[in-house]
């Protein structure tokens, strides 16, 4: 995959040095749930390892004369004539800018191009901002599971598994 980008963004794959850097993203994009659903250095490892499982690593200029920050991620896996992309996640400070538009258009891109059918993800059914996003590319709901996200604070929440058709 070549490096995409989009205005103030740039994006490249994930290589095994951003394992650490991943997590620590993970753990920023995902306050709130508990210490057992925040993937660490060694989870993020594992999951890179799986059959057909890639990464995207999102960076954000932040001056021309400064190197890009790493702001955001995605990591996706196709099996079987379908893709799942396994995690998304952006910064706090650097949400509704687009990245996270940025990644998921690529993953959906480079699912086309391997000629998927179907690319399915999760999402707290209380996370209207990534919903609208979702939506907005052509992901619909197909299944609920009941209190599938743990949160250290507060109720659990329902994950909805939504999926868009690429044939």
């Amino acid at each position: 995959m070549s490096v995409l980008a989009a205005p103030g963004f740039a994006l490249r794959p994930v290589s095994p040095f951003d394992v650490t850097l991943i997590a620590a993203l993970h753990a920023d994009s995902f306050t709130g749930l508990t210490a057992g659903q925040v993937w660490d250095a060694k989870a993020v490892a594992e999951i890179l390892a799986m059959p057909g499982a890639y990464g995207l690593l999102a960076s954000a200029e932040t001056a021309p004369s400064m190197a890009p920050v790493p702001v955001g991620f995605l990591l996706g896996q196709s099996v079987a004539g379908t893709g799942e992309i396994l995690s998304l996640g952006m910064a706090r400070a650097w949400r509704r800018r687009g990245g996270a538009r940025l990644l998921l258009r690529a993953a959906i891109d480079q699912a086309s191009e391997a000629a998927l059918s179907r690319l399915f993800l999760e999402v707290a059914e209380d996370n209207e901002a990534a919903l609208a996003l979702y939506a907005a590319e052509g992901f619909s709901p197909i299944a609920r599971r009941p209190a599938y996200y743990q949160r250290a604070q507060g109720p659990s929440a329902s994950a909805l598994v939504l999926a868009r058709d690429l044939a």
